[in-house]
């Protein structure tokens, strides 16, 4: 034979085995392979050179039978043959002893390739040895239990054991006999042992059977085999026979006739002539080895640098992305399907492309992108977004946009056009067919929608939207994915009613199964549970469906497992509305959670992966800060600094996690709110808040639009979490463009239209308006078109009117705001084009209700305080006014709880309206009377402050400021203490919180119209002395232990400081100096306000410039603007107060001059980052506007205002 020929026929035996190995692969995957194990093999045991083999069995019964004869060649007919003549020559029992003398099984122990044997997933093992090394074996095989089937009586019982059998065949040691030897054994096996022969026929009908250290020349397996062609013919499943060497071809025609497969055992590496164990454990290396690799493995690849890190060469840096991108195009092929790849797949995939994926976000890579021909951009950045889904991130703006271009650019482009340098371009990156590269075309296209879609760039979606369907107009899985971002946009947007209108019209009619769960999802977000959970379930019957052809497929069992959840979720939002869903079948809530627990069991824990996902959001990062940071060092004076490039890693995982979460929720279709339940909608909100550093704000607050959280509408929360409150801020709302505002503005406000023209009674429409009610009276104030102005404004009256909103109590107060700041923001110029219809506006509601309810019925101060007087002239709305007058005059003189609160709002108009000067002399002498009538003392309301009849002129004869002071001393200050003698724990006393200081008030109300006469202010002075006295010794105990009850404390004391400091003059002095322990509390009241923290600045301020104490008010000077430059919020409001008393007290004063504070003051306002600022601004304004104390002169430039 030529060494040409020997070559390959090598070559070619090595790929037939490669193929069989793979087959053999296959079958042990599948759960179809057996395998016979013969006397050879037993030798690969510890010690197994000690074993016999056939031949020198052979060897040893010639010579014990034929004395000094030369044994002929071996046969395994010879051996069965010697075994015969041994029984008849001596006993079968010496044939025993003889077979266990030359198989010393006590003196050999399984070797480590029996164990790797036994690790490999075969059906049944069958053996023909009698030693027991693979029993012994398996006692250390952990993975699975063995039963050795020894006898006929063994085989029933491995069944019901459920263990896998290694049967042996021939007998075993030490005692289970016979042992198959002689030709009448192999006579009478058929008859005697027919379980045994029945077994391997079966086994040998249903499995690939290998042949390990087996000659196949035993005659029971020839028989047996034989039998099976008899059956089957070419029918029959293969039977590999796993040998040293290559079988000679008469040996190869043989094996063929009896349907085996020789199979030769693989090499380690280039050796030919490589020790037969070491090739045992190659074969069963290979064997072990799955078909495809597990998909938990998948994501991790290497590839070659694409260049070194000081390369500044694009094109070349460019060449070799290029040619790294193979690897990825054979990954992106076998990628398992998983709705959501899990974390740590993410994470080895992102660590494998850290060599690549950054190229395409490189600006000169970018730069080089755009350059290209459209075709080749779209087909690079395909395999970006491809990436980019599998990382769970969005495209970046940079690359979304220029995809975007390139999208347009060449939509309908045909292969055929292109050159032939561009065709040789796209054959590298696997693109030599139309239809490859429009579905390379189409899948850039959908992601790019998806990403207009966050950006809430509408027109710039609805072009490509066309596109796409105009290219894929027969794509129903490409129609359907887009269906959904168009929904997910109106949801996005606020427009539910938009969104709910084109669900219902929706019909997923593609073979994506999962299109019907996020179908039934967002069902369940806009109302509808019941259609929800219909169409979740039929997602899932059809995902079932799907799996009996892939029982194993990662995209089919991790949709059903997330499906599962969203079931389970809307079953919860269906019993929380009192609509359980009683069904029984695969349906119910136990079956589900059943089948979510199996599934997490394989693998597929979406619940965790969530929780994963949230752990994310919720882990800490600080803030962005500059890039140029100083810090203070320990040495006094001495400041270090350092720049930082990019940010902290801790916030950038922050931040990665947040836009994860984002992209999460809307391909798995995890709504933030099913009916009245919300579902993580506080991680929804977090991550919207965090993304504010990396996306565009109409995105950020298209997130907490879409959940509707009323929460995240709340004023802002220092005590809480960043991101929970204090959305929608009026600097948010400032940074929106005009454009933007406006249409969210009208979107919110046809919300609402909507929403109440359904007419719907349920809690579903009262939170949508008032979510959207809150957010248009927000989004109003940027409103700039005065037409779109006064329509909001009539509609918001005609609301007022319409018996849906007088029957829901509830959404009162909200219209009443949302019309507030409508006007608000309307030029005052034209209010007048309101005001008649304003006015006609019911003053309470025309139905029964609750009387605590009218609290929320529209306030006219707060209306009419946004007009200014002479807006509109008085004579248009003066019967109105009349109406309101009458209404007063008619009310009894005792009247009902509704007609007491009926009343306040009378009156709160009658307010608003004085406040215009709307009212004529006429109706302000009758509103007079209405208050006062024949009283003499102090007229008041209930709910409304005591200085109420200060706006109407008084009676005439009645001294209306006398009349004040007279009933204010005829108040007591009320005790902080709560009416609970102690509160036991470590405080003395419990104590009340809460403002009980109407005395103080009215007094300082007072002061403000006229000074008081020293015998009213001594009067006064003793109604404080005697809480003083009474309450003092258990506050200073106190405050101590509670810093909320030494607030409290200071806030009282603030007051009576400046009631006190308003109250000193020369006659006051004198009464100080005469009632001596007046003075002496006044100073001990003093000393023991200061150790409290309180500052008695008004005072002290007061007393020290009448008694010229220059030293005295330098010291309160200094504490002043220490206040302001780093005082706490408490101290600067203190400070506030005390400086407005300056400026109008000033005569009183001296005329003293705050050079010191004011320039405090204007350093606040020339930092403009203090929490002064805007306490300053005013200060300021108030100093250059009052013309008697004015800018002191050497202050700062900026204190003076131009």
């Amino acid at each position: 034979m030529s060494p040409k020929f020997t070559w390959q026929r090598r070559m070619k035996n090595t790929s037939s085995s490669e193929i069989h190995l793979t087959s053999l692969r296959r079958a042990l995957e599948s759960g179809n392979a057996a395998v016979m194990v013969g006397a050879g093999f037993s030798r690969n045991a510890e010690g197994g050179h000690q074993l016999a083999t056939w031949a020198g069995m052979a060897q040893e019964l010639w010579a014990t039978l034929n004395p000094g004869v030369p044994a002929p060649a071996f046969s395994s007919g010879l051996v069965t043959q010697l075994g015969e003549q041994y029984c008849r020559a001596f006993s079968t029992t010496d044939l025993e002893d003889l077979l266990k003398r030359l198989v010393p099984d006590e003196r050999v122990s399984p070797g480590q390739l029996h164990d790797d044997l036994l690790r490999l997933p075969w059906t049944e093992i069958f053996t023909t040895n009698y030693d027991t090394l693979l029993e012994r074996a398996a006692d250390n095989i952990i993975e699975r239990a063995h039963f050795a089937v020894l006898c006929r009586e063994d085989i029933p019982r491995s069944k019901v054991l459920g263990k896998r059998r290694i049967v042996k065949l021939h007998g075993s040691f030490p005692s289970q006999r016979p042992f198959i030897f002689s030709e009448e054994d192999y006579r009478t096996y058929p008859e005697k042992f027919s379980p045994f022969v029945n077994m391997v026929r079966q086994s040998l009908l249903e499995n690939v059977f290998c042949l390990v250290g087996f000659s196949g020349e035993d005659p029971n397996f020839l028989h047996w085999i034989g039998w099976v062609r008899d059956m089957l013919d070419k029918h029959t499943l293969p039977i590999y026979l796993f040998v040293s060497k290559e079988p000679s071809y008469g040996e190869l025609k043989l094996l063929e006739s009896r349907k085996v497969t020789p199979v030769v055992l693989p090499q380690v590496g280039n050796e030919e002539d490589t020790d037969i164990g070491q090739r045992y454990k190659e074969l069963f290396r290979i064997l072990g080895q799955p078909l495809q690799a597990a998909d938990s493995e998948w994501g991790s690849f290497k590839v070659a640098p694409v260049t070194s890190a000081f390369s500044d060469d694009v094109d070349e840096i460019f060449s070799r992305m290029l040619d790294a991108l193979p690897p990825l195009l054979d990954l992106r092929s076998t990628y398992p399907g998983w709705l959501v790849a899990p974390k740590r797949t993410r994470r080895n995939f992102e660590n494998s492309l850290r060599s690549v994926t950054w190229r395409f976000e490189d600006h000169l890579i970018r730069k080089k992108i755009t350059a290209l021909n459209p075709v080749m951009t779209v087909v690079l950045l395909a395999q970006y977004a491809w990436q980019q889904e599998v990382l769970l991130e969005p495209l970046t703006d940079s690359l979304g946009e220029i995809a975007f271009q390139q999208l347009l650019a060449s939509a309908g482009w045909n292969i055929s056009e292109g050159s032939d340098e561009l065709r040789e371009s796209l054959e590298k990156l696997r693109i030599t067919k139309q239809k490859a590269f429009k579905d390379e075309w189409i899948f850039l296209a959908v992601n790019v929608l998806r990403w207009k879609r966050q950006q809430i760039e509408i027109d710039g979606f609805n072009k490509l939207k066309t596109s796409i369907e105009l290219i894929a107009a027969t794509d129903r899985f490409v129609l359907d994915q887009v269906r959904y971002e168009e929904i997910l946009l109106y949801l996005y947007l606020g427009e539910l009613d938009v969104a709910e209108s084109k669900l219902s019209s929706w019909i997923p009619n593609s073979g994506d199964a999962y299109m019907a769960i996020r179908k039934g999802a967002l069902l369940a977000e806009v109302g509808d549970l019941d259609a929800g959970l219909a169409a979740c379930l039929d997602g899932i019957q059809r995902l079932r469906v799907k799996q009996k052809t892939n029982l194993s497929s990662a995209k089919f069992l991790s949709e059903e497992a997330w499906a599962c959840h969203i079931c389970l979720n809307i079953q919860r939002a269906q019993k929380f509305d009192h609509r359980v869903d009683l069904r029984d079948g695969f349906g119910s809530p136990e079956k589900l959670s059943q089948r979510l627990t199996d599934l997490a069991g394989r693998g597929y824990d979406v619940q965790r992966e969530q929780e994963e996902l949230i752990e994310g959001i919720n882990t800490e990062a600080a803030l962005p800060t500059e890039a140029e940071l100083s810090f203070d060092e320990f040495d006094l004076g001495h400041i270090s600094s350092s720049r930082r490039f990019g940010m902290p890693s801790e916030l950038r995982n922050k931040l990665g996690s947040s836009l994860r979460w984002l992209e999460f929720v809307d391909r798995v279709a995890i709504v933030s709110r099913a009916g009245q339940v919300s579902f993580d909608l506080a991680s929804h909100v977090q991550a919207a808040w965090w993304a504010q550093y990396v996306e565009n704000w109409p995105r950020i607050l298209s997130i907490p639009i879409r959940g509707r959280s009323l929460d995240a509408l709340k004023p802002f929360d220092t005590s809480g979490p960043a991101h929970k409150t204090g959305w929608f801020s009026r600097f948010q709302i400032g940074v929106l463009d005009l454009k933007t505002a406006q249409e969210m503005c009208q979107r919110s406000f046809r919300q609402v239209e909507a929403a109440l023209a359904s007419q719907r009674e349920d809690r579903s429409i009262q939170h949508i308006c008032e979510f959207h009610l809150e957010l248009f009276s927000r989004l109003v104030l940027r409103c700039t078109d005065s037409t779109l102005l006064i329509r909001f404004a009539d509609r918001l009256m005609d609301f007022h009117k319409e018996q849906y909103i007088l029957r829901h109590p509830q959404l009162w107060k909200k219209f009443g705001k949302a019309l507030a700041r409508c006007i608000e923001a309307l030029d005052p110029k034209l209010h007048k084009t309101i005001a008649v219809e304003l006015f006609s506006l019911p003053v309470f509601p025309t139905v029964e209700t609750r009387d605590h309810l009218l609290d929320d019925w529209l306030r006219w101060t707060v209306v009419l305080q946004h007009f200014r007087p002479g807006s509109f002239a008085s004579d248009e709305v003066t019967e109105e006014i009349q109406q309101v007058i009458k209404q007063l005059k008619a009310s009894p003189a005792k009247p009902d709880r509704i007609r007491r609160k009926q009343n306040e709002l009378l009156w709160n108009k009658l307010i608003g309206s004085s406040s215009l000067k709307l009212l004529t002399a006429q109706q302000e002498k009758e509103v007079s009377n209405l208050l006062w009538g024949n009283k003499s003392s102090w007229p008041t309301l209930p709910a409304f402050e005591p200085t109420l009849a200060t706006l109407w002129p008084a009676p005439k004869g009645i001294d209306a400021n006398a009349q004040f002071r007279e009933w204010i001393l005829t108040l007591t200050l009320q005790p902080m203490q709560a009416p609970k003698k102690s509160s036991g724990g470590r405080l003395r006393k419990a104590w009340t919180l809460s403002d009980r200081s109407e005395f103080l008030t009215s007094w300082a109300r007072s002061q403000r119209r006229a000074d008081w006469p020293v015998s009213d202010v001594a009067q006064g002075l003793g109604i404080i002395r005697q809480w003083w006295v009474l309450e003092w010794e258990d506050i200073t105990w106190d405050v101590v232990e509670s810093e909320e009850v030494a607030a409290c404390v200071r806030d009282r004391l603030g007051l009576i400081d400046l009631i006190i400091g308003r109250s000193i003059d020369p006659d006051a002095l004198e009464l100080l100096v005469v009632q001596e322990e007046v003075g002496e509390w006044l100073a001990e009241m003093i000393e023991g306000g200061l150790a409290i923290g309180a500052h008695f600045w008004c005072c002290r301020l007061a007393l020290a410039a009448m008694k010229g104490d220059s030293d005295s008010l330098a010291l309160i000077e200094q504490e002043i603007s220490t206040a302001f430059l780093c005082g706490k919020k408490a101290d600067i409001y203190d400070a506030y107060r005390t400086m407005i008393f300056w400026i109008d007290r000033n005569a009183q004063l001296q005329k003293t001059q705050p050079t010191l504070a004011l320039n405090a003051i204007g350093a606040v306002v020339g930092s403009r980052r203090s929490a002064a600022l805007t306490y300053c601004l005013d200060l300021l304004v108030k100093f250059q506007n009052n013309e008697k104390i004015g800018a002191p002169a050497g202050c700062w430039p900026w204190c003076t205002l131009h």
